[in-house]
């Protein structure tokens, strides 16, 4: 196939996906494409007497979120790794580009981390966080939910320990997104 961002590509003027030896139905995976894009699409065959083209397709990209620009921190001394899962609501915060964060007693981030899978497919995070404190008795953390494109706090605080380890990869520690405020009348 043969595609662009102008309409009726060609193999000359657009980025070409090639499926060998195809006949009938095929899928191909179009790369390095730019969120909320229009792109035309065209099957094409060459051969000695020279190219055709099929009828053209249009799609439009989606919008990716880019959430927070949370960075686990540098320099500093002790570690400590945690592995989570995080509730909201009955659903596990798991959508690609979601991230958990520790953060210090002055909101900046500890330590940072995206979904990973384990074992079984399950879904979680593996936290490292960072300090120059060999202890800090509550830490808050905060998720990014991609899937919402919201960042929310975490009911629980994270009680940091240099060196320490807090859940397995098998068994995560969970975690519970702060409900919304009720008004109360």
């Amino acid at each position: 196939i043969v595609f662009a961002t102008s309409q009726n590509p060609t193999t000359t003027t657009g980025n070409k996906v090639i499926v060998l030896g195809t006949t009938g139905s095929y899928i191909a995976a179009l790369g390095g494409l730019s969120p909320a894009t229009t792109y035309y699409v065209r099957a094409f065959a060459t051969s000695s007497a020279g190219t055709a083209y099929g009828a053209q397709v249009q799609f439009t990209t989606g919008i990716v979120p880019v959430g927070p620009g949370w960075q686990s921190p540098t320099g500093l001394e002790h570690s400590m790794t945690v592995y989570a899962q995080v509730d909201r609501q009955g659903t596990e915060v798991t959508t690609a580009g979601s991230k958990l964060a520790a953060c210090d007693s002055n909101g900046n981030v500890a330590g940072v981390a995206s979904v990973i899978t384990g074992p079984g497919g399950s879904k979680l995070y593996q936290l490292t966080v960072w300090s120059n404190q060999t202890s800090i008795a509550a830490m808050p953390l905060k998720v990014y939910d991609a899937g919402t494109d919201e960042v929310k706090d975490i009911v629980e605080t994270l009680a940091f320990q240099a060196n320490g380890i807090l859940g397995t990869i098998a068994a995560p520690v969970l975690y519970h997104v702060r409900p919304p405020e009720i008004d109360q009348l």
